[in-house]
């Protein structure tokens, strides 16, 4: 479907400050991916703010999927023109389309659900990072790194499942722990503390009581 004027020029202005933060060749690789610009498109409706990591590599998010505005992606600046447009597509999904939320309420999301959720936004953005990663395969320009190639074939031969597999092996590269190790050490973080919320609460109840319980014996006295 052909672009609107609107989104033409949404483009230009996209790319042309992408190029100031991360030069020429991203600027040029973003173009040939259609999926990857409408989804800034998307991201610069809403505010999402796209950073340079200096000194770094990867690329992480920051973002709540109750209130999508004013997210941020970091993306670090050693990596190669061609990485830093595949983590760009990978933390795009995430801020447009990931549920998974950061802080998670044990009271609502059991540990089971929460990992499962994770999961499969994982495999998720890895798919949606796969399909920028064809379309710039397919224009016979870029050549992919060989466990992008990877993932392409196991996204054409096995779908989300065989991704969704991939993603419960693969290791992080923050930390190197799995993704479930990462997100069920989240969730045990949530519970503790709501645990200790419910002790201090209980204690000072039990505070409360003893001091009326005295302020009626002093008055019986």
């Amino acid at each position: 479907m052909a672009l609107s004027n609107t989104d033409k020029n949404l483009d230009v202005e996209i790319i042309a400050k992408l190029e100031r933060q991360f030069g020429s060749r991203f600027a040029a690789i973003v173009r040939d991916s259609p999926t990857l610009r409408s989804d800034l498109r998307k991201a610069r409706l809403l505010g999402v703010r796209i950073k340079r990591w200096n000194g770094k590599t990867g690329a992480y998010c920051r973002y709540y999927p109750t209130d999508r505005r004013n997210a941020y992606i970091s993306i670090g600046s050693l990596d190669s023109p061609l990485m830093k447009v595949i983590y760009l597509a990978h933390e795009l999904y995430h801020v447009l389309y990931g549920t998974t939320p950061a802080f998670p309420d044990p009271r609502k999301i059991s540990r089971k659900r929460y990992l499962s959720m994770a999961v499969g936004e994982e495999a998720r953005a890895i798919m949606r990072q796969t399909k920028v990663a064809h379309e710039l395969w397919s224009t016979g320009k870029h050549a992919m790194p060989a466990w992008q190639l990877n993932l392409m074939l196991m996204e054409l031969t096995g779908g989300y499942k065989q991704l969704r597999d991939y993603v419960l092996v693969a290791r992080q590269s923050f930390g190197m722990e799995t993704y479930e190790e990462n997100f069920g050490r989240i969730w045990d973080q949530a519970h503790r503390k709501l645990i200790r919320e419910r002790q201090l609460k209980l204690k000072n109840s039990n505070n409360q009581s003893r001091r009326r319980a005295n302020r009626s014996i002093s008055k019986a006295a």
